[in-house]
């Protein structure tokens, strides 16, 4: 999903046991601190969907105050028949911010301006052409695509300029592109390529229980993958199996479906994709594979800090509940339930992961009539501290939310809009 940032240098030496935290003593349960400092100094050392070139999820140490201000807006121009255009992925490499927005039957890849929003290239992507993910690592863009004649590729651009620098043949299926961090390889699945090259270097080996459609990513020198019937690591060298967990065989229980995985302080959690009792997060030592201990499900990516986890459940046709947890012992320190009452006036559901940054949790969700709320809340009480309501409605606050440059990127059906302090 390297890119030599300061946050990404560290990763490296991310299973070394002398840096990881040490574990609550029994009986104690510590408060919440946010601590949200780079690593490692801080909560900021994961990765998969934690710290990654994406923005995602658990942030570098940026300071956002709660009392934000509406900063500048950027859509591409909208397909024939699109009704509006909605960043799937945002991407920030310091001045530079990339957008991968989707529309009906087409896509747009631009860079923007981190500051300013100012274009400063575009790709079109036309009908029949179907775009996956983006990420910038290092002076590349990343472009997961597929279309009927060529099947999935993946294009890689400069930054600079926005030249095609490669294109190649990226496995069978349409995946998720996910960056490696320190190994020098870009994965689909259970597909691994060169970075810098686009060449093929291996396609893993899986095992009985496992199946293609699985998501992966790479941590030092390991790749981990996660399917629908076990996880398991491989060497990025050539594939080998290190480990094998294989899940249980009911298709809501722990860990069930193939959400990426994400590795934090020293920890592999693997959440469930299907609101159940049952389907409760995963934590597995990485070096082993063994189960450390089950802690409660999560429908969003989780939003880490240090000891603790922001997870988020949303029932069917009800309001989102966002859970602070701690990660050692499974206390629930608070619970925050978005407000349901009231005819399309309030926010109800999360639909994009959390960002936690500056001792705030931002979450960015949508009420019964389609009203975007960006919304921040306090990470050690769960209050509301701040709502903003997006300018441009949607059917689903899809896409995600960014925190990078001192500033909140925010997905929107009009595409992208940022906000400062």
């Amino acid at each position: 999903m390297l890119r030599l940032r300061p946050a990404v240098l560290a990763v490296s030496v991310l299973l070394t046991a002398a840096l990881l935290p040490m574990a609550p003593a029994a009986g104690t349960t510590p408060p919440i601190v946010p601590t949200h400092l780079p690593y490692p100094a801080g909560g900021t050392s994961a990765i998969g969907l934690g710290v990654d070139p994406a923005n995602q999820n658990a942030q570098p140490a940026d300071s956002v105050p709660a009392t934000i201000k509406a900063s500048w807006h950027a859509e591409p121009p909208l397909c024939p028949q699109a009704g509006g255009s909605t960043p799937s992925t945002i991407s920030v490499a310091g001045s530079r911010t990339v957008v991968l927005d989707r529309q009906y039957q087409c896509a747009f890849l631009s860079e923007y301006n981190t500051s300013t929003g100012a274009l400063i290239w575009r790709k079109q992507f036309g009908s029949g052409d179907f775009t996956g993910t983006a990420a910038v690592v290092g002076n590349l863009v990343y472009l997961e695509h597929e279309n009927a004649t060529e099947g999935t590729m993946l294009n890689a651009y400069d930054l600079v300029t926005g030249a095609l620098r490669w294109t190649s043949y990226d496995g069978d299926s349409y995946g998720q592109l996910v960056n490696a961090f320190g190994s020098g390889l870009v994965t689909n699945e259970d597909w691994a390529d060169d970075a810098l090259t686009g060449a093929h270097r291996f396609t893993i080996p899986l095992a009985p229980q496992s199946s293609t459609d699985g998501t992966s990513f790479v941590a030092g020198n390991r790749m981990y993958y996660n399917a629908d019937g076990d996880i398991q690591a491989n060497s990025v060298t050539n594939g080998a199996l290190l480990w094998n967990y294989v899940k249980s065989g009911t298709v809501v229980g722990p860990g069930a479906g193939n959400a990426l995985p994400a590795l934090h302080d020293g920890r592999l959690y693997v959440r469930a994709e299907y609101s159940s009792p049952t389907s409760t997060t995963l934590v597995l030592d990485p070096a082993t594979g063994r189960l450390l201990r089950t802690l409660p499900a999560s429908d969003q990516p989780i939003a880490f800090d240090g000891q603790v986890g922001i997870f988020s459940v949303t029932p069917n046709n009800q309001p989102t509940t966002i859970s602070a947890v701690n990660l050692y012992d499974g206390h629930i320190y608070w619970r925050h339930t978005l407000p349901s009452a009231g005819p399309y006036v309030r926010p109800t559901q999360m639909e994009t992961a959390p960002v936690l940054e500056n001792g705030l949790l931002w979450i960015l969700d949508r009420n019964n009539a389609g009203e975007v709320h960006l919304a921040a809340l306090d990470e050690i009480t769960g209050a509301t501290r701040k709502i903003v309501v997006e300018p441009c409605w949607a059917s689903a606050a899809t896409g995600m939310l960014t925190v990078a440059q001192h500033r909140i990127f925010a997905s929107s059906e009009c595409g992208v809009f940022t906000y400062t302090g």
